[in-house]
C-alpha cells in the first residue's frame, strides 16, 4: 500500500522525474512499457507532462505503434495545459 500510494504522489507530482528513471533505466533498468504506463496515468489525471510523454511515445513509437495524428493531439492537448514544449511542438 505505501509503495503504490508514493507512485500515486509521484505521477500527481508535475516534476517527478519520473520519465529520467524509468525510461533512461536511472538507478534502476530501463523499462519503457511501465513509463509509458505511468506517462498515460499522469495524463489521465490532467498532468501536463504526462499528457507531454504520452505524445512523445506516439511520436516517436515507443511502446505503441507510431501514430502522429494522436501524437499531435496529446501535444495539443498538452500546450493547452500550458507545457512549454507541448507549445513548442505545436508551434513548429
Amino acid at each position: 500500500m505505501i509503495v503504490k500510494n508514493l507512485r500515486i504522489r509521484l505521477i500527481q507530482k508535475k516534476h517527478s522525474g519520473l520519465d529520467i528513471v524509468m525510461n533512461n533505466g536511472i538507478e534502476i533498468e530501463k523499462n519503457e512499457n511501465k513509463a509509458f504506463t505511468y506517462y498515460q496515468k499522469s495524463a489521465n489525471m490532467n498532468n501536463s507532462d504526462g499528457i507531454y510523454y504520452v505524445s512523445h511515445c506516439y511520436d516517436l513509437g515507443i511502446e505503441v505503434e507510431v501514430d502522429k495524428k494522436k501524437a499531435f493531439e496529446y501535444y495539443l492537448k498538452s500546450a493547452k495545459s500550458d507545457n512549454s514544449m507541448g507549445i513548442f511542438k505545436t508551434a513548429v
